[in-house]
């Protein structure tokens, strides 16, 4: 009877062992980019084909699809990114006849059960003073500040882009920056 209350006793602790190794793990057990689609599908937002072009320059442009999946409007009012000095919601405006960039002062809106399309020759996001080159291949974290205060994470991967030359206007200052519009092979493998 002693023996099998000891063999009794062994397998209880064996199970104790096996299912405290089967616990709920936490956010540090959880790959960053896991974290990161949690939080936007927790705001109500979603990251689609998230890209930033590869540059050797001081600043450069992400692009891609920001879904929103609530039933009311989600407000983006800025953004930050630890590669850059500065960064800022750009959309193009027409000034004297001519297509140009600027700072988005108020942010933008993401439709209800719809999406905001970011793209080179329209809005983006703009980084400013990078702090290093960005290689092709490279994942580049960015943080969106929304309206309510709350912020989200998404990864944007580096490429190659070739992009026009346009000239763009940026806080009153006459600036070119290379990113324009796609050319036709650009567009493939962006799935346009």
């Amino acid at each position: 009877m002693r023996a099998m209350r000891s063999y009794f006793t062994a397998g209880l602790v064996a199970i104790a062992l096996l299912l405290s190794g089967c616990s709920t793990s936490t956010d540090t057990d959880i790959p960053q980019q896991v974290q990161n689609t949690t939080q936007a599908t927790a705001a109500g937002v979603t990251f689609e084909k998230m890209w930033v072009k590869a540059t050797e320059e001081n600043m450069t442009a992400i692009f891609g699809t920001l879904h929103n999946t609530t039933d009311t409007p989600i407000h983006v009012a800025g953004l930050s990114c630890d590669l850059a000095g500065r960064a800022e919601l750009h959309e193009t405006v027409n000034k004297d006849g001519q297509m140009m960039m600027q700072e988005m002062a108020d942010g933008f809106d993401i439709p209800a059960n719809g999406e905001k399309r970011l793209e080179p020759g329209a809005d983006h996001l703009m980084l400013m003073e990078l702090n290093e080159a960005i290689k092709p291949g490279q994942e580049i974290t960015v943080t969106l500040k929304l309206g309510d205060g709350s912020e989200i994470e998404f990864t944007a991967t580096a490429r190659e882009f070739k992009g026009a030359k346009e000239e763009y206007g940026v806080h009153g200052e006459d600036e070119e920056h290379q990113h324009g519009e796609m050319d036709d092979d650009e567009k493939k493998d962006d799935g346009n």
